[in-house]
């Protein structure tokens, strides 16, 4: 199966830098939004010649670029007619016109060569500026056993969670700053047949896969789903979530889900918590220090359907690559990078 590699990065609080383990970037701010990765238009070569370019630090050049180009994205919508060759002409020339844009030489960052199934490049901005990286969910047979491998590999506390009625799943949380990591585990399989997100993480855990997808925040799910909706993109949703957590907190959120799922594809949520509650905000001391999620690496199989969810994807090229799914999460500790996968 051919499938389209991409970073989206995580976010960081604006105070300061989280840690997390194995992995070698910059952290975005909180105040940043998630980012997608792409082909750096440095040598003027067709997408298809030439190695793979590395992926860009989170402080380079693709961030000058996409705030001058922001607002002109959000006030010309792409006619879905034109062909992916014109809509990257549009942005080339976006970019070559942005003030203050800092042009960047891929070949002098140092960046080690990436792999030809993967896609790496610059980080870029997403196009939905209502959309910031939630969390990432690892699918796991148990969860004290799951808990008990991510302290030993990667030394991360996962806190006790609680069930999702009518999901027939239950979780673990791993705050990671502004986003958090979500063990996740099946424990009625009929119900989980019923919930898409129990079907994402029976079907992770009958492939043997480590993550059972991704989720995307967002303030207002509504028009999220009149967006998708408008594209000609058919949902699932919005459905309401809620669980009970050990310390009688109850969190209640809401779930948009893509009604045909790419593994690939994360779902949106909007969640409905009393202020300070949210799963990411929980107060943990982990051994690896201070941890925050740089980014996510998933491979999708339909990138149209990917733009479509996650919003407009600047240049971004297509690679063959993994099955379908998220890859691997990148993170950073106080002890340095760490990658889970």
């Amino acid at each position: 199966m051919r499938a389209e590699a991409a970073h989206a990065t995580g976010l960081r609080s604006a105070n300061d830098a989280l840690d997390t383990p194995d992995l070698d970037d910059q952290t975005p701010t909180f105040e940043r939004r998630p980012r997608i990765g792409r082909q750096p238009e440095s040598d003027g070569r067709p997408a298809d010649q030439g190695k793979p370019q590395a992926q860009a630090p989170a402080g380079s050049s693709g961030r000058a670029r996409n705030n001058g180009r922001r607002d002109r994205n959000r006030a010309r919508p792409e006619d879905d007619s034109a062909s992916g060759a014109a809509r990257a002409e549009r942005r080339h020339h976006d970019a070559a016109d942005a003030p203050h844009a800092d042009h960047h030489d891929p070949a002098s960052d140092g960046d080690p060569a990436t792999t030809p199934d993967r896609l790496h490049g610059e980080l870029l901005e997403l196009a939905s500026a209502a959309l910031v990286l939630d969390h990432v969910l690892i699918a796991v047979p148990e969860l004290e056993r799951g808990a008990a491998a991510l302290l030993r590999d990667h030394r991360l506390v996962a806190l006790p969670g609680g069930r999702h009625p009518g999901a027939g799943t239950a979780n673990a949380i791993v705050p990671c700053g502004a986003a958090y990591l979500e063990l996740i585990s099946v424990v009625d399989a009929d119900a989980a047949g019923r919930s898409p997100t129990g079907r994402r993480v029976r079907s992770a855990l009958e492939r043997g896969s480590t993550f059972a997808g991704w989720a995307l925040r967002t303030q207002d799910l509504d028009s999220e789903r009149d967006r998708l909706a408008a594209q000609g993109l058919a949902t699932e949703g919005p459905l309401e979530g809620s669980r009970l957590r050990p310390d009688g907190v109850l969190l209640r959120w809401r779930t948009l889900h893509v009604a045909v799922p790419d593994p690939g594809c994360p779902f949106l949520i909007e969640w409905a918590v009393p202020e300070g509650q949210h799963p990411a905000e929980r107060p943990v001391e982990h051994p690896a220090g201070r941890v925050e999620i740089e980014a996510v690496e998933v491979a999708a199989a339909d990138s149209e359907l990917l733009g479509k969810l996650v919003g407009e994807l600047d240049s971004f090229a297509l690679t063959p690559s993994h099955e379908p799914g998220v890859v691997r999460v990148r993170l950073r500790t106080g002890a340095g990078p760490e990658i889970i996968e």
